[in-house]
């Protein structure tokens, strides 16, 4: 399945040749909307919810040795975990070339240590939160961070896996969709790679029974994540579409 995945980003890849990833692919075949969605749900929880499970693996790894053979206490595990990416978070602040040189030293010690499992823990941490600040702007980060703590103190592992990976699939599978959609609409368009057609319907059939299936296995988790995608449907039209809103709304708003 992840190879018919590989082929099919290959083509949307060469097919459309800027930057931008999902964005830039839901952009160019399915418009604009789907693209900001995607945005707007990475920038909102996806990111997020990933540096939180990855600051909840990283304490799990520092306290569960502690004391062993018994379970780490689940609040000393978040404390941690919310020491560290605070320490992260303000390392980043502080200089980027500080956390780069810090993600460096600690490829070094991972050479000279494998044996220890909390160096792969800390070495997730300060790599997500180095990509989110190389990305986007330090603004950002700190408008990330209160999400990751709130995230940290309210959810497990598991479930931010879940949370996070229904919009993750959702995505992919339209990502492939438009692709598909793509080549009906403009068949002439340059495709330097292309794959059989069979390859993206398939795997864009399995992307939303994953989809489906998340949504019946987890309701809770899978339906807030659904419903905060949704969320961005209103914020899309009274950003970027305003020409779409009624005026005696846009009178209301500007009041």
């Amino acid at each position: 399945m992840f190879s018919s995945g590989a082929l099919c980003y290959a083509e949307l890849g060469t097919s459309f040749r800027k930057s931008g990833g999902h964005y830039t692919y839901l952009l160019e075949t399915l418009g604009p909307l789907p693209a900001f969605l995607r945005l707007w749900t990475e920038f909102i929880f996806i990111r997020p919810a990933v540096a939180t499970y990855v600051s909840l693996a990283f304490g799990q790894y520092v306290v569960e040795p502690l004391f062993m053979p018994c379970a780490a206490p689940t609040a000393l595990v978040k404390l941690v975990s919310m020491l560290g990416v605070t320490f992260v978070v303000a390392m980043n602040c502080w200089s980027v070339s500080m956390a780069a040189r810090t993600q460096v030293l600690l490829t070094f010690i991972k050479m000279f240590a494998l044996i220890l499992i909390i160096i792969p823990g800390i070495m997730a941490l300060v790599n997500a939160m180095i990509h989110i600040r190389r990305q986007t702007p330090l603004p950002a980060v700190l408008f990330l961070y209160p999400l990751v703590i709130i995230m940290m103190a309210r959810g497990e592992i598991f479930q931010l896996i879940n949370f996070a990976s229904f919009s993750r699939w959702l995505f992919i599978a339209l990502a492939t969709l438009g692709m598909i959609i793509h080549r009906y609409r403009f068949p002439d368009h340059p495709r330097p790679f292309k794959v059989p057609l069979a390859v993206p319907v398939v795997f864009t059939i399995v992307c939303f029974f994953i989809v489906g299936l998340s949504l019946y296995s987890d309701p809770w988790n899978t339906g807030g994540s659904c419903a905060l995608t949704l969320s961005g449907v209103p914020v899309y039209y009274l950003t970027v579409k305003k020409s779409y809103i009624p005026e005696r709304w846009k009178k209301a708003f500007s009041e």
